[in-house]
């Protein structure tokens, strides 16, 4: 009967305890439940979550976590491209790096800042994952030089990324970009080789504000574009600007951003960057603006606004760590009230991480994806993973080998890329370069934060390296055919520049050759330089020309000569392969049955030979007959012609044997008709040219200069002046030539002078004079003299008036140098002449320019302009009259050093005119403008600003009643006005007190009053009196230990009808659910005491007390039997703690000798029944168990059980 008994009781608690056992993933365990091979959140089945943990972006990979050694562009040495330097925004999977700048990517455990030329830290905590990007907004390096030498200057990057999925911007759709910007820690570079002052070193900064732009791009394939300045400033094709936007933050911190944009035309690609704000520069040789990006979501803003939860958004996990040895690597997701969080690694729970930060335990095992399962009451959400990886030291930071080379006393040994790391030298030093001064085998030690590497390199006197480049893909060369070129060496050479060579010697750069091959889909030209920076001497060069992968042949060519109509071709292949020909004209015509390697030609030109191959390939080779020159020796005569010789003739003679046809040309190059014989009659100097033909189509050329015999004469003149007072004078010639000579002479208007036959010439006018004079030979020549016009040299002396507003008018008077009669007229300052002004002293009735001719005896006219000026001297001011209690001013006009009568015009601000009269009265306070003129015409214009007087202004009057009194009081706030004011009521002395004191509730009108006697009144204000209330939190009460309790609060009035009800909790433990709430929670694990007190804003109070006693028993249930068969019942030993209980702090179990066979461990199912992995015998078994109370007291059980099987 006890036997059957106790079976009962084993079905009973199989049945009550185990029907949650079921086949289903739990899904924060670590173990696979279901055994479906797929542990807890890697089993989307049992364990996905129906919130989403942002709003998509239709931006590819938004937190910059998922990277890619594969990507196109990436630079990475890390395993699977991690980025480990600058300029790596190519490893990220999704974006590109669209200009020439260095846009980054950088990891949170592998950045190490680059000092001194980067940012020395990426601000922290990371918004969201270990990854971000970076970019420079603006640069001026000083110290920054391409390869050819010159300084380069660069102050834009960009970086873009094509959407998702084949998608893009819609035009007219209305797009939300969410992004967060980082600010850099300033830091400074040197600016030079010498050491400056701070004010001129290089500074590396985030500027406050960020200018940055949105550009969306039309294809995907336009994204890349040559240059590093602003998208508006280059080449960039397909590239628009969307829209302008700037971002604040400080130094070390985050900014998280929204934009709104509607783009006007479609993309498929967005890019981000600096906009090309000018006002970026700085007033210093070098400097750089940096800005760090992360968690960039782009996404329609309907989306963004119509983004559902279940009222909880997540967001990204950020991230705190230096280096991935960091002690302190904190992973951090959103908290929420009341939620649970359960971390994973790689999708399997972390035991016991259950806070909204988990701390990572630096290890060889930290590499995995983190994430953040976070539990609310609207569901579940599982963040996106956050990467951590281990960084590698990559193999060959430093080269194997380098030259020292003949002319150099040291090499500089330095890394071979921008890896980041530490350096420790052979010689103790820690700079990133090394000098070596003698040839040997050295060491470096290269460190990051967790990593340590000794790499060995080799300095040599003078080596030379040894290589060769491999093609591959090309049998003949066919510019369509992609082809890989690979340099294979045993020398750390880097790399190779690769260019296209065209025939004219130009060239285009197209690729680079490092240690992976480099494969080009097109060849814009069969000729390849290959250019490498090595250390001795020039740089390396090789050149490969792909036609040297075509057929080629050895030719013999007989030209064409003028004697011999025909020519030859005739090839010998440098090839051993079968082969087909035809042979094409130089009219690009193909000649029929021309197929050998030989041919005969009869005209001159170029003959192209088409070879097919055994291959299939087919090459085009050009040949070229020229048709060989002949000459025909001539010989001539040439004659000088004279002036007594004027006629002669071009003679030629030839010892050809022709025939031979002549044609000559003249001087100006045109064809002399008749000239075809082989002498040609000849008048005039110049260079003739003869063209003979013969054989066949052959010319010849050749020039012939007739020169003329010129007989040198000079003359000279006594350099002969005429003026006012000398209006004649002789021009005398004389002549050193002995000869005979005839004379005639030209006036200035080139007329002959009758009777002027010698070389003296009586003259009445200056001018130019020919003298024509003839030689016996009856050449006649041509010499030019001048007769110069001397001016009178007269000096005028002005005495000029002071014009002003009080003496308008004045006279003008002049002296002059000169005593010879002469006549004046005055002009006026509009030019016309002034009627009867004939003196010299002129009456000015106004200012401007007065000009004098004077007319001399001898009929010259001297003009001389004199300026009369005039000093407005007219002056104004503006008094100000101003009220007391208002804001009412009158101003008044004061003129000095005028003239009356005076106008006056009163302007308001607007320059609408408000009096006339002398002053202006009734204005309030603002600009006036006052226009005066005086008598004299002269003008003022005086600008008043009037200051407002703040008035006396009753601001408030506010009743409050006191709540244990039957009166109150009447706040009463003023401004303006002159202090101490006088409060009180209506028709009563008042006091300084603004809180006017009343004795009962009723209605009340307060006034006040300034100390200039300025008053205001109040409205009508109506003291009430206040609502008194009680209330009531229950009778003292006990509780099970763990047990909640809702306390109810009671108040009287309903406490909607209390004004401004505001309530407050006190309590000797934290154990409310809240502080100023009606109805809390509470959950005591002690006697405790709850003391509510309430007040209102009119100033009452009520308070009640309610104290709770604690029953701490607590049961817990310790079954008495299992049955671990696995037959899915009962299968596991474990304990039940009761309600009053947080935790099992342990259970052992042990056999009847007392042999310890189990122990628990948090997060284990219970005790299956084994001993080591072997199966324990049935049979009764002893337990000690310690459960922890809610109150943190540890009560301990103990007893039997038994095993059945």
């Amino acid at each position: 009967m006890r036997q059957l008994l106790r079976l009962s009781l084993l079905l009973f608690f199989t049945t009550t305890f185990s029907l949650s056992l079921a086949a289903q993933e739990i899904c924060d365990n670590g173990i696979d439940d279901d055994a479906d091979g797929l542990v807890d959140i890697r089993d989307t089945t049992d364990c996905s979550c129906n919130l989403e943990p942002n709003v998509e972006s239709i931006f590819p990979n938004p937190s910059f976590e998922n990277f890619d050694g594969n990507e196109d562009g990436c630079t990475s040495s890390q395993t699977g491209g991690l980025p480990d330097g600058p300029g790596q925004v190519d490893c990220l999977v999704g974006w590109i790096k669209a200009s020439d700048g260095t846009t980054d990517s950088w990891n949170a455990f592998t950045y190490s800042g680059n000092p001194p030329f980067w940012p020395v830290s990426i601000p922290q905590p990371l918004p969201s994952g270990s990854g971000v990007a970076g970019f420079w907004s603006g640069v001026m390096d000083r110290n920054d030089f391409d390869r050819n030498g010159r300084q380069r200057s660069f102050t834009r990057e960009y970086f873009a990324a094509c959407l998702k999925d084949g998608g893009g911007l819609t035009a007219g759709e209305p797009y939300r970009l969410a992004i967060n910007v980082g600010y850099a820690e300033e830091s400074f570079f040197p600016a030079g080789p010498e050491p400056v002052a701070p004010q001129d070193s290089g500074r590396v900064s985030s500027p406050p504000v960020a200018p940055l732009a949105i550009y969306g791009i039309r294809r995907c394939d336009q994204v890349r574009f040559e240059g590093r300045e602003c998208v508006e400033n280059s080449d960039a094709p397909g590239w628009e600007k969307i829209t302008d936007f700037t971002v604040t933050g400080t130094p070390g911190s985050w900014t998280a951003a929204t934009v709104d944009f509607t783009p006007s035309t479609s993309y498929e690609a967005i890019a981000i960057g600096a906009n090309c704000d000018d006002n970026l520069f700085e007033d210093r040789p070098s400097w750089r603006h940096y800005y760090f990006v992360d968690d960039i979501r782009i996404n329609t803003v309907e989306n963004f606004e119509t983004f559902e939860n279940g009222g909880f958004t997540p967001g990204p996990v950020s991230v705190q760590g230096e280096s991935i040895c960091d002690d302190n690597i904190v992973l951090t997701g959103t908290a929420a009230p009341g939620a649970g969080y359960q971390w994973y690694k790689d999708g399997v729970a972390i035991v016991g991480a259950t806070n909204q930060s988990y701390r990572v335990v630096p290890g060889l095992d930290i590499d995995g994806d983190y994430q953040l399962r976070t539990t609310v009451a609207a569901g579940c959400v599982i963040s996106d993973p956050v990467t951590i990886q281990r960084p590698i030291i990559p193999a060959n930071v430093i080269r194997d080998s380098f030259a020292l080379c003949s002319d150099q006393t040291s090499v500089v040994i330095s890394a071979a890329s921008n890896f980041a790391a530490n350096y420790e030298w052979s010689d103790g030093s820690t700079g990133r370069r090394f000098e070596v001064f003698e040839p040997g085998n050295y060491a470096v030690t290269i460190s990051t934060a967790c990593e340590r590497t000794i790499e060995e390199y080799s300095v040599i006197r003078d080596g030379v390296p040894n290589f060769e480049i491999v093609t591959e893909g090309q049998d003949c060369y066919d510019p369509n055919n992609p082809t890989t070129f690979t340099v294979i060496t045993n020398w750390d050479i880097g790399f190779f520049f690769v260019f296209a060579v065209f025939d004219d010697g130009s060239s285009d750069f197209i690729g680079a050759v490092e240690a992976a091959p480099l494969t080009i889909d097109v060849l814009p030209s069969p000729l390849i330089r290959f250019e490498a920076a090595f250390d001795c001497g020039d740089p390396i060069i090789r050149e490969i020309d792909l036609r040297d992968l075509s057929p080629t042949f050895t030719e013999d060519i007989t030209p064409i000569s003028c004697r011999n109509t025909d020519g030859s071709i005739s090839l010998t292949p440098d090839f051993t392969e079968m082969a087909t020909y035809q042979w094409i004209d130089p009219g690009g015509d193909t000649l029929v049955g021309e197929t050998s390697l030989s041919l005969s030609v009869t005209e001159p030109g170029i003959y192209t030979l088409v070879t097919t191959t055994e291959a299939g390939c087919e090459n085009n080779t050009l040949h070229r007959v020229t048709q060989q020159a002949t000459t025909v020796n001539l010989s001539a005569e040439v004659p000088v012609l004279t002036c007594a010789n004027p006629e002669d003739t071009i003679r030629i003679s030839t010892d050809d044997p022709g025939p031979i046809t002549y044609r000559w040309f003249n001087p100006d190059g045109e064809e002399i008709p008749g000239a075809t014989t082989a002498n040609l009659p000849v008048t005039e100097e110049g260079s003739y040219r003869l063209e003979v033909s013969y054989g066949v189509s052959c010319t010849q050329r050749s020039n012939y200069n007739v020169t003329f015999d010129e007989v040198a004469i000079n003359f000279t003149d006594n350099d002969p002046s005429v003026d006012c007072l000398n209006p004649s004078t002789e021009l005398v010639v004389s002549t050193d030539f002995g000869g005979d000579l005839s004379y005639s002479w030209l006036d200035p208007d080139l007329m002959v002078i009758p009777g002027a036959t010698d070389l003296t010439l009586p003259v009445v006018a200056a001018g130019n004079y020919t003298l024509v004079y003839t030689l016996n030979g009856g050449c006649t020549r041509e010499r030019v003299f001048t007769v110069r016009q001397e001016n009178q040299q007269v000096t005028f002396t002005p005495s000029l008036p002071d014009l002003d507003c009080s003496s308008p008018t004045g006279e003008l008077s002049v002296t002059t140098s000169f005593t010879e009669p002469a006549t004046f007229q005055w002009f006026g300052p509009d030019g016309d002449a002034i009627a009867g002004a004939n003196s010299l002293s002129l009456n000015v009735l106004e200012p401007g320019n007065y000009r004098l001719e004077t007319t001399l005896a001898g009929g010259c006219v001297e003009r001389e302009t004199f300026t009369v000026g005039f000093t407005d001297n007219f002056s104004a001011a503006v008094s100000i009259s101003s009220s007391d209690c208002e804001d009412v001013h009158e101003l008044g006009a004061i003129p000095t050093l005028g003239s009356a009568p005076y106008q006056y015009s009163w302007r308001d601000t607007f320059g609408v005119e408000i009096t006339t009269n002398e002053s202006a009265a009734g204005l309030a306070s603002g600009v006036y403008d006052l226009l005066i003129r005086d008598g004299a015409g002269c003008e003022d214009l005086v600008r008043t600003t009037v200051d407002s007087v703040i008035g006396l202004r009753l601001d408030s009057v506010v009743p409050f009643a006191i709540c244990t009194e039957t009166g109150g009081v009447l706040a009463t706030n003023v401004s303006g006005g002159t202090s101490p004011y006088v409060y009180g009521l209506e028709n009563e002395t008042g006091g300084l007190d603004s809180d006017v004191a009343v004795a009962a509730a009723g209605d009340y009108v307060v006034t006040v009053a300034d100390a200039n006697g300025c008053t205001v009144t109040s409205e009508m204000v109506t003291l009430r009196r206040p609502t008194e209330f009680e209330i009531e939190i229950g009778e003292d009460r006990l509780l099970k230990i763990g047990e909640p309790l809702e306390i109810r609060t009671l108040t009287a009035p309903p406490a909607d009808q209390i004004p401004g009800l505001r309530l407050n909790w006190f309590s000797s433990g934290d154990t409310l659910s809240c502080r100023g709430c009606l109805d809390p929670i509470a959950v005591p694990t002690g006697q405790t005491t709850y003391i509510l007190t309430a007040t209102s804003n009119e100033g009452c109070f009520a308070s009640d007390t309610l104290r709770i006693a604690v029953d701490t028993r607590s049961p817990a249930f310790f079954p008495t039997a299992f049955s671990p068969n696995a037959d899915g019942v009962n299968d596991t030993y474990e304990v039940f703690p009761g309600i009053g209980y947080d935790a099992v702090d342990y259970l052992r179990i042990y056999n009847r000798w007392g042999a310890l066979v189990y122990e628990y461990e948090p997060g284990q199912p219970g005790w299956d029944g084994r001993i080591n992995g072997e199966l324990a015998g049935a049979g009764t078994y002893a337990y000690i168990s310690g459960l922890r109370r809610l109150d943190g007291e540890l009560i301990e059980f103990s007893g039997t059980m038994m095993l059945m099987r």
